[in-house]
């Protein structure tokens, strides 16, 4: 089992070496006032919009109003973001209840708050919600700012509203969006240098005693399967997982630590 460990350890240190793309953790998004949809249909089926005075699929930039079969798609914003509709095992939504899923890829070009808000007011453009375009704007920017400001460094479990609540999503990622991440991985190019120096930590009673210099830079935690278990900005300590986990800061090579 030691020299498993060793040998992943090892693959796991040259691939992190060559690329750093990965899925981020995922959030899960639940609108809870129903009536803020057109009808009962709109989350799931979205709408057919009016443009030039027809009845059209898709809005005159392009946005594909009418989601009719489709679970997951690539957010119009940046196609580095994926959107599911779907309901995964084991989640149940109350009546009237629609619940979206947002997953990312490190490569994404803009941030999750930005690209939920163009989705959010590009359905309001489809018809699709019972709101203006300054009501839909005014509904979603206090859960925007928190996506932009705190998803994007840490886990998060921190938005509640009468009608929105926002959180990590723990559970598994749906196929397709496991599929389109490696797609976007596989074609990320190869760093041609990196600056690797020895990470100098110092781990005790689960908790990872970080460098002054390391202070700041991004972090990720990794299981041994590769999901990100959390990330953020390293202070001067992290707390591990109580499990083998891997510890990844900035340019450093990942470092294998054991609660």
């Amino acid at each position: 089992m030691k020299k498993y460990l060793i040998v992943l350890f090892l693959f796991l240190s040259l691939a992190f070496a060559d690329k750093d793309c990965h899925e981020n953790i995922p959030l899960e998004i639940h609108f809870l006032d129903s009536t803020i949809w057109y009808n009962s249909y709109s989350f799931s089926s979205g709408c057919y919009a009016v443009v030039a005075d027809t009845l059209s699929e898709t809005l005159e930039d392009g946005y594909r109003c009418s989601k009719e079969g489709i679970k997951s798609e690539k957010a119009f914003l940046d196609s580095n973001v994926f959107l599911y509709r779907g309901l995964p095992p084991g989640v149940h939504p109350q009546p009237g209840e629609n619940i979206l899923y947002i997953y990312s890829v490190s490569v994404a070009t803009h941030s999750l708050g930005d690209v939920f808000r163009d989705e959010f007011l590009h359905w309001q453009q489809c018809g699709m919600l019972s709101l203006t375009y300054e009501e839909a704007d005014s509904l979603v920017s206090s859960l925007v700012e928190v996506m932009n400001e705190k998803f994007a460094n840490e886990r998060c479990y921190c938005y509640k509203s009468d009608k929105i609540n926002a959180s990590d999503y723990p559970g598994d990622s749906p196929d397709q969006i496991v599929t389109w991440s490696n797609e976007v991985c596989a074609t990320v190019p190869i760093a041609q240098s990196y600056n690797v120096v020895r990470m100098d930590i110092v781990f005790e009673n689960g908790l990872a005693r970080i460098p002054e210099r390391l202070i700041g830079q991004k972090y990720f935690v990794f299981d041994l399967n590769g999901k990100v278990l959390q990330q953020g900005l390293a202070e001067e300590t992290i707390r591990m997982p109580n499990t083998l986990a891997i510890l990844k800061i900035g340019n450093e090579n990942p470092v294998l630590l054991k609660n």
